[in-house]
Order: structure tokens, then C-alpha cells, then sequence
């Protein structure tokens, strides 16, 4: 199919082109021993039915190619897909892990301030009983001959004292803790690079297989054409046309029964958080949760520092006038004032309802242009900009430059948009996504942008980039029967 072809040649359409219709290419098929022979040919020109017969099979030949390169690049998109995921996870975790490893560190410092503390009250313990000069010159004044006013400063140093050995134990204890916590934290992230490398490993070797496929189909598809020339009696470039034609109106046929069938499809579930696709919060209706916008809920933060309150070695209390009658054993802090009730918050707004068509502004427009216009930039796997992009890399930096925050990945992309419609309801900006797996999972290999009359762009390969190409000719390739609006 023509649409087959753009994949063979990795001829897309250019940005002047994008409104006209796709220029033929050639198709491709894989190698087959059911080609017919040089024989074969010649015995078939004298007989008109034996000439239909060879002419179906090498039309069947170029069917089957057809799928096998949809298969072929759907399983380079789920791979590269993957890689992104795996790759927004590791950044995730290693952020996750560098707050762990500042906590722990902050906790430290309290740990060790505690300790220095508390060697200093020992030594002071060791030295003279903890009685310091200054304590003794206080209970040794003209004011402290009272035995009451004695035994109350006493028990306030007794108090401080046993406060800063407390606290000690207890800043130990949480350094500690937070000191496991970063470790684990760092582990996992070290995980996460260790599963996107090897991500990263299956979507280049899918990418390769790709290629592979690519030109030996092109190889062979010139030897088929020539028989089928030879066979009709016409010239190459004829039958090469020829054979195009009927591809392309396959494809085209092969969407439209996909858009007709989509709205008899029952309306998609958004997979629950934490499932394989998780879609997160959205925030506004267009946006996922946290600010990275990943696919995945983030990892549980470490159990927050309760900031200890350390206590000074002892302080000297400044004597009374004159003795209290009756002290308190220890002197109690006045209570906190009541906190002032809070006023009632106002009423928020109502939410707008969800419109059945994107804006007409320069929201969806912008965010098209914004796509269109990075044309011809390089595919890279994890590319999220401004120069190299990956599928959902684009998506999210298209939606970013006209201020509508999206997820990072194609599958949160799809089911955080606060619209879904059958594809014989898509229109310009809409989101399409491909690919889902395990099928009814609701996580999908490949995200593009329609722009209408047919079309999306897209990044979809190393060996494309950022282009336009027709919907028809990714009609094989496991289109989702729903698009996404925001």
C-alpha cells in the first residue's frame, strides 16, 4: 500500500505538501518462496486465467508484506514507547532519591550538633559534677540562700540536661532512618536506569529489525513489479502504479471501516491508577499530576524530619528577686494562645463542562502550529525538545508552548484529556493513539496529532523524525478506535 511504502522510504510528507494528497511509494513485502518463476510468467502471457492466477499471488505476496512491516513498526513503536516510559520512571526516581539523599543529610547535620552537645555536658559532668562556675556562683548568691529556689534550679538543669541526651537520641535515630530510606531510594533509581538502558537496547534492536525490513522488502518489490509487468505485458513504471493504486484504496477502505466501526465501540475506561497505565490526577481538567507530568504515581516521599529542639548545655537562670513562697518544681510555659478560627474559604467556581470541540483560539491552533513547525527534526529515543523529540516528547512540548501542561507520556496523554470521542468524530487537534497492550489495558505504543483531511503529525522512527503522514497507511497498525480532545 502506498501508505506501507512511506515506511520503505522514509519519505514523509513536507510541510508545503501536508495539505495535498500522499505521492505514491513503493510497497514492500517480505521474501518469499511462493514468488513466482521466469517460468511461471511465460507460461501464464499465452492463458487469461492462468494470468489472473499469478497475478493473485503476487498480489497476495504484497498483502502479506503489508502486515508484516505493520507488525514490523508496531513493534518498534511499543518499543520505543517503553524506553520512554522506562526512561520518565528513572528521572522520577532519581529525583525521589536526591530529595531522600537532602533529608537524610539535613538530618545528619542535626545528629551531629546533638552529639557535640552532648559531649560537651559530659565532659562537664565528668570534670566537676556538671557544676560550672556559673552555676555554682548561682546557687552560692545572696539570692539562692532559700532551699526551695535551690532545688527549683536544680531540677530545670536536671530537665535541660536530660532534654539534650533526648534529643541526641532522637536526631540519631532519625538520621538514621532517613539515612536507610536515601539508600533505598538510591537503589531503586539505580534500578530504574538499569531497566531503561536495557529498554533503550530493545527499542534500537526493534528499530534495526525495522530497517532491515524496510530495504530488503524494497529489494524485492522491484523484482515482483517486473513480473508483474512482464505478465500484463505493460511497462514497469505502469504496473508499478498500478499496484500502488490498489494499495492505497486498501488502506483508505481499511480506515474507513475503522472510523465507521469506532462509533458502534463502547466508550474507553481510563485503566485505575497504579495499573499498568496509570493516568494520574489531572489538575484542571488538562494536566496530570506533580509537575514532570510521568505516566507512573510518584514514589512515596520519606517519612518528614520533625526538626528536634536541642537543648543548650545547662543555661545559668537569672536568680529571682525573692524566694517564691510556694515555686513550682519546675517552671511551665504559658500555653499557646488559642489559634484564631479560620475564615470559611470562598466558594469554588463550578467547573466548566467539557466541550465537544477544541478551542478555536490559539490553544489547539497554537499547539499544532508549534508541532508543524518542528518538521524535519530528528527522532530520538526520550527526546522531549527543543531540537529532538520521541512521539509523546512532542505531543507534551506542543501542548506546553501554548500553556496547557500534559503528561510526559502517550498513555496519560491520552486518558488525562478531559474529552474522548469515537475517530468518526475526530477533528483538528485531536490526540490518536495506537498499539494498545495487552489488549484492554489501556496503555498504548504510539501517540500522534491529527490535523485533519487525513493526516497527523507525528514523530514516529529514528529513520523519519518530525513528520506529516496519511492516517491511512497506519490504519494497520492497531489505531485505537477512540481519539483524545483537550
Amino acid at each position: 500500500m502506498a501508505a506501507t511504502a512511506v515506511l520503505l522510504t522514509g519519505s514523509f510528507l513536507s510541510p508545503a505538501q501536508a495539505a495535498q494528497a500522499a505521492a505514491p511509494y513503493p510497497a514492500a513485502f517480505p521474501a518469499s518462496p511462493q514468488a513466482p518463476s521466469a517460468d511461471d510468467i511465460a507460461a501464464a502471457k499465452g492463458n487469461e486465467a492462468a494470468t489472473r492466477t499469478e497475478t493473485d499471488k503476487i498480489e497476495s505476496l504484497l498483502d502479506d508484506a503489508t502486515r508484516n512491516l505493520e507488525g514490523t513498526v508496531t513493534t518498534s513503536m511499543r518499543a520505543s514507547g517503553d524506553y520512554t516510559g522506562a526512561l520518565v520512571i528513572s528521572q522520577d526516581k532519581h529525583a525521589a532519591a536526591d530529595a531522600a539523599q537532602a533529608k537524610a543529610d539535613t538530618a545528619g547535620q542535626a545528629s551531629v550538633k546533638a552529639k557535640v552537645q552532648v559531649g560537651q555536658l559530659a565532659g562537664d559532668l565528668y570534670k566537676n559534677g556538671g557544676m560550672t562556675p556559673s552555676v555554682q556562683s548561682l546557687l552560692s548568691g545572696a539570692a539562692s540562700a532559700d532551699s526551695l529556689y535551690q532545688a527549683s534550679t536544680l531540677m530545670v538543669l536536671g530537665e535541660n540536661r536530660s532534654k539534650t541526651f533526648q534529643t541526641a537520641e532522637f536526631t540519631a535515630s532519625t538520621a538514621n532512618s532517613l539515612r536507610d530510606q536515601a539508600n533505598a531510594a538510591r537503589k531503586a533509581a539505580d534500578d530504574a536506569t538499569k531497566a531503561a538502558e536495557d529498554a533503550k537496547t530493545r527499542a534500537v534492536a526493534a528499530n534495526e529489525a525495522q530497517k532491515a525490513v524496510v530495504s530488503d522488502n524494497a529489494r524485492q518489490r522491484t523484482g515482483l513489479v517486473e513480473q508483474l509487468a512482464a505478465l500484463h505485458s505493460t511497462t514497469v513504471a505502469l504496473e508499478d502504479a498500478r499496484v500502488t493504486m490498489l494499495e492505497t484504496q486498501k488502506a483508505e477502505a481499511k480506515l474507513t471501516a475503522l472510523v465507521a466501526a469506532s462509533s458502534s465501540q463502547p466508550a474507553p475506561v481510563a485503566p485505575p491508577a497504579g495499573g499498568t497505565a496509570a493516568a494520574g490526577t489531572p489538575s484542571g481538567g488538562n494536566s496530570n499530576a506533580g509537575t514532570d507530568g510521568t505516566s507512573k504515581p510518584a514514589p512515596p516521599a520519606p517519612a518528614p524530619v520533625v526538626a528536634p529542639v536541642v537543648a543548650q548545655p545547662a543555661p545559668a537562670p537569672a536568680p529571682a528577686p525573692a524566694p517564691a513562697p510556694a515555686p513550682a518544681p519546675a517552671p511551665a510555659p504559658a500555653p499557646a494562645p488559642a489559634p484564631a478560627p479560620a475564615p470559611a474559604p470562598a466558594p469554588a467556581p463550578a467547573p466548566a463542562p467539557p466541550v465537544a470541540a477544541p478551542p478555536t483560539g490559539n490553544g489547539i491552533a497554537g499547539m499544532v502550529n508549534f508541532a508543524m513547525n518542528q518538521i524535519g527534526k530528528p527522532y530520538v529515543y526520550g527526546g522531549d525538545g527543543p531540537n529532538v523529540f520521541d512521539c509523546s516528547g512532542l505531543v507534551h512540548r506542543a501542548f506546553a508552548s501554548v500553556g496547557i501542561n500534559v503528561a510526559r507520556t502517550g498513555t496519560p496523554q491520552f486518558w488525562n484529556a478531559p474529552v474522548r470521542v469515537p475517530l468518526s468524530q475526530m477533528q483538528y487537534g485531536d490526540l490518536l493513539v495506537f498499539d494498545e497492550y495487552p489488549a484492554g489495558s489501556g496503555n498504548f505504543g504510539h501517540i500522534a496529532i491529527y490535523i485533519g483531511g487525513g493526516k497527523v503529525v507525528q514523530a514516529l522512527s529514528p529513520a523519519q523524525g518530525i513528520q506529516v503522514t496519511e492516517l491511512s497507511w497506519m490504519s494497520g497498525m492497531s489505531l485505537y478506535p477512540y481519539a483524545a480532545r483537550y
